[in-house]
């Protein structure tokens, strides 16, 4: 069960262990915070940020779970939130094809400081690196911004569908990518290039408002197109319904696991201290990054 490979044939499913341990197994508190689906969460010392396809952004108080203020402007979803690593700045995306990005004191009082527009088709994942903010869109780019000026910077091209997943690496020079047809690519983002595409992925259709194929085809990394991307130090952890741990070096598999999810992991969070990856679908579970251990 804890054999690790990046054939897809030699991997066991796995049978759920004990949950990711807690001093409670028990539920503590549910908090309805929108009325509509939440695309995007983010986090900072204090504050909790949500946003909704209720057209709404939601500032919570982290340790009290009380709502603090409403952010938005005009009457749209909105897909994604992140904070900037220093905490001033949040960014949000939403169906206007459109960036904001809001300026926030040390009161956590947030002003509007710019409206970021060049995509044309909704913008569906951010993420901040340096002094640069990525944005990655339904219409198949990424695009790399200064955030403080607004200025453009850069438009990756080389995906040819809807880009889905999104992670920046930790010293703010790369980024990587997948796109709904399970193309994965990685970006030299001051140069503004192209540097490696590790995977080609497949052909998509939409029938009916479904989207038919986009499966990997390569036996390389997850079957299906990534739900979200993660680096963390030198590697890289993509996650469908299946976890895969890629070499930054190297862009080789160290591992690869299927998941007891039935459904895609929509979420990774990592967790220093214990150098522990968690993923978030319809199950919670832990996982030993340089081992794939569950």
């Amino acid at each position: 069960m804890n054999e690790l490979a990046s054939d897809w044939g030699n991997i066991a499913p796995l049978v759920p262990k004990t949950p990711f341990p807690t001093k409670s197994k028990a539920l503590r508190n549910t908090h309805f915070m929108h009325t509509d689906f939440i695309g995007g969460m983010a986090v900072d010392d204090k504050l909790l940020v949500t946003s909704s396809e209720d057209h709404t952004v939601k500032v919570f108080n982290r340790s009290t779970m009380k709502p603090i203020k409403s952010l938005g402007e005009e009457n749209t979803p909105v897909n994604f939130v992140a904070f900037s690593e220093d905490g001033a700045y949040l960014a949000t995306a939403d169906d206007l094809n459109k960036i904001v990005i809001y300026q926030k004191d040390k009161n956590d009082n947030f002003t509007h400081h710019h409206t970021l527009h060049g995509h044309t088709n909704y913008v569906s994942k951010l993420a901040f690196a340096g002094d640069k903010l990525v944005s990655a869109s339904k219409d198949g780019k990424l695009k790399v911004w200064h955030y403080r000026t607004g200025a453009l910077l850069h438009t990756l091209e080389g995906h040819q569908d809807w880009v889905y997943a999104l992670a920046t690496s930790p010293d703010g020079t790369r980024a990587i990518s997948s796109a709904l047809n399970s193309t994965l690519i990685v970006w030299d983002i001051k140069k503004g290039v192209l540097e490696e595409k590790l995977l080609d992925g497949s052909s998509l259709h939409y029938v009916m408002g479904m989207t038919i194929g986009g499966e990997n085809p390569s036996e390389k990394g997850n079957k299906e197109a990534p739900n979200d991307i993660a680096w963390i130090g030198d590697k890289v952890v993509t996650v469908a319904t299946d976890i895969a741990v890629w070499d930054t070096a190297t862009w080789q598999i160290v591992w690869h696991q299927d998941s007891s999810n039935k459904y895609k992991i929509k979420r990774i969070e990592y967790i220093a201290s214990l150098n522990v990856i968690i993923t978030v679908g319809e199950r919670i579970e832990g996982w030993e990054l340089d081992t794939g251990r569950q």
